[in-house]
């Protein structure tokens, strides 16, 4: 939603300026991706449901909506949640290094809040993460089945 956003000429600014009109669109197609998923297969997701509610809840949008959605779908433990990575500026978040901080500690709460154990990735290059990920997923009976 964001780079669409941004691709029809608006800037990351106003884009975020109605954090309203840019957390529930984004909800919304999370809700969406996750609902044409095979719950057969297993999917590792970057981001999902329960990831917008931080945003709304540090930017004042009512969380109800997607509290109630956060509940309705439901992942397989663990949770994996990277270690904040080095603050790097971008178009696409309107949000400065504190701000980016405490939505990971936000996230973090919201799916232990949610009953999943979360498991901290540190900040390693993106393979060393991936093969980290991975190398849990093996060592996780509970996973196998």
């Amino acid at each position: 939603f964001i780079e669409e956003q941004l691709q029809l000429g608006r800037t990351s600014a106003e884009v975020w300026a109605d954090v309203e009109s840019t957390v529930m669109p984004v909800h919304e197609r999370r809700v969406d991706l996750e609902s044409r998923l095979n719950p057969a297969e297993s999917v590792l997701l970057d981001t999902a449901i329960p990831d917008t509610l931080p945003y709304a809840l540090l930017y004042g949008t009512d969380p109800k909506e997607i509290i109630r959605v956060s509940g309705l779908f439901r992942y397989k433990d663990p949770v994996f949640l990277v270690e904040p990575l080095p603050f790097k500026s971008d178009n696409i978040r309107n949000s400065n290094a504190q701000e980016r901080l405490a939505l990971h500690y936000l996230r973090e709460k919201i799916y232990m809040t949610l009953g999943y154990r979360v498991v901290s990735v540190p900040v390693f290059d993106r393979i060393e993460r991936r093969d980290f990920v991975l190398r849990c997923l093996r060592e996780m009976p509970e996973i196998q089945a």
